[in-house]
């Protein structure tokens, strides 16, 4: 390279090339303008060079360049410092106190500094690049033009929805056109629906649906409140409340009264009948001798009689039926699976009858096992192994345990509710009734003793603890 004084203008200042010193005064400069690179010469000389070299200065001076032997190199990559821009490089300096993070976009890098300017993705969100799903969107007088009831850009609109225009069609065929007006009362027509008065479907509903003394859409409701009771169809209040009938027994409910339209059969009172065959008077009370007689035809109080023959069936025809206690009251429960499945009465010689009054299970008499029911030889045992026989039996499949043997009230309950009217072969018959069976109850005077009831007639008498009687079992 031939080395002239024009080569040397043409060489920034203080960085030389084959030992020739460049006199250029604003070749590259320092970087300490924003978006910089190497300036034109102050006196209007082009640098032509592109294999200029530059070095660092050596000898320690500080700033500037200086004629040295370490060269800096070409800025290659974004954020580096100590590096050369180029005329024809694609970097340019930036300063960096100017540099924040929320002024670049989000994924973009400057300088080294990470955008978190990010788009927008909520209606009325400010500080984010809007974009095609979010666009910006001037608020000055917005709410004006967006409907009421409509946000959009985080402005709620207050603009009612303008009268609908509807061309009238008169008789000579001219039309003319009006504004309909919005709906302003309930059952309206020809106006327009607003949020105050919707659209309401008409065949969506009836006027049974509407409560009494209330109008919608027109319709004049006919829903009354509940008045009688067991009533459907109709409003509850605080006198007349819901029901849950699924668990609501008519047992659980007194003969002659109804819950929720459930007719009671619960007879708390049952009272002895009449067998007009046994005894009958008509005739005046004061004529009434002690003698036995048969000649009437009604059945009065003084025509009851017990049990002994089996349930009589006449009812005193002064008294109410709920008075009567007749075989309705039980019901067969007999089962052999421990009251998974039920089976008929006598089934492998096994009986359970319910006391729908008391919801006492009975069993027919028991055999000498204490499993089984045997109206031909019933089993008899002295009564502490009598209630050791209720104790362990497995009677119709429940586990030992379930069974016991019954109170004396227990038992003469059931004489009251009538058990005589379930008298057979395949339970215990009348005869077995009629005679004393043991219960629980020990006599308060002597504790050996104990009472025995007959539940055909009704009888309780105490009996010395050794006797052996037959027995039932209930749970």
């Amino acid at each position: 390279m031939v080395a002239t004084k024009a080569a040397t203008l043409n060489l920034i200042g203080k960085i030389s090339i084959y030992s020739f010193i460049g006199l250029a005064t604003s070749g590259v400069s320092t970087c300490n303008q924003n978006e910089s690179t190497s300036d034109q010469p102050t006196d209007g000389a082009q640098s032509t060079s592109t294999d200029e070299e530059v070095t660092d200065s050596s000898s320690g001076a500080s700033g500037g360049f200086d004629s040295g032997t370490t060269a800096l190199p070409d800025c290659l990559s974004d954020g580096q410092v100590d590096c050369i821009i180029r005329r024809s490089s694609d970097f340019k300096a930036v300063k960096a106190t100017a540099l924040l993070a929320e002024q670049i976009r989000s994924g973009v890098t400057i300088a080294g500094i990470a955008g978190n300017l990010a788009e927008c993705t909520q209606d009325g969100s400010t500080a984010c690049v809007a974009n095609s799903d979010y666009r910006a969107a001037m608020v000055n007088g917005l709410a004006g033009k967006v409907l009421s009831g409509s946000t959009v850009a985080g402005i709620e609109g207050t603009s009612l929805p303008p009268p609908v225009q509807v061309t009238t069609v008169t008789v000579n065929g001219a039309g003319t056109t009006t504004p309909v007006p919005n709906c302003a009362s309930d059952g309206a027509v020809g106006c327009v629906t607003v949020s105050a008065y919707p659209a309401a479907k008409l065949a969506n509903f009836a006027n049974t649906a509407v409560r009494a003394g209330t109008t919608i859409a027109g319709v004049v409701g006919s829903l009354q409140n509940c008045a009688t009771d067991g009533q459907v169809g109709c409003v509850t209040s605080s006198s007349m409340r819901a029901a849950a009938i699924a668990g609501l027994s008519a047992w659980n409910i007194r003969h002659g009264t109804s819950i929720a339209g459930v007719s009671g059969l619960l007879k708390a009172n049952c009272r002895n009948s009449a067998d007009l065959s046994k005894y009958n008077y008509d005739g005046a009370i004061a004529s009434l001798t002690n003698s036995a007689v048969i000649s009437g035809s009604l059945a009065d109080i003084w025509d009851t009689i017990d049990d002994y023959y089996g349930f009589p069936s006449a009812k005193v025809n002064s008294w109410s039926t709920s008075t009567y206690c007749d075989p309705s009251i039980w019901l067969n429960t007999t089962t052999l699976d421990g009251g998974a499945t039920f089976v008929p009465c006598g089934t492998s010689s096994v009986c359970i009858a319910k006391d729908m009054m008391s919801n006492l299970e009975v069993t027919g008499i028991l055999s000498s096992s204490g499993n089984t029911t045997s109206t031909v030889s019933p089993g008899q045992f002295p009564w502490n192994i009598a209630i050791n026989k209720c104790a362990a039996s497995t009677y119709g499949g429940y586990t030992a345990g379930t069974w016991r043997l019954p109170t004396q009230k227990e038992m003469l309950n059931l004489y009251l509710h009538g058990i005589a009217g379930i008298a057979g072969y395949n339970f215990m018959n009348q005869a077995h009734m009629t005679n004393n069976m043991w219960t629980s109850t020990s006599w308060s005077l002597i504790g050996s003793s104990a009472w025995a009831v007959t539940v055909g007639y009704g009888t309780a008498g105490l009996q010395s603890k050794t006797t052996s009687l037959p027995i039932f079992c209930v749970r």
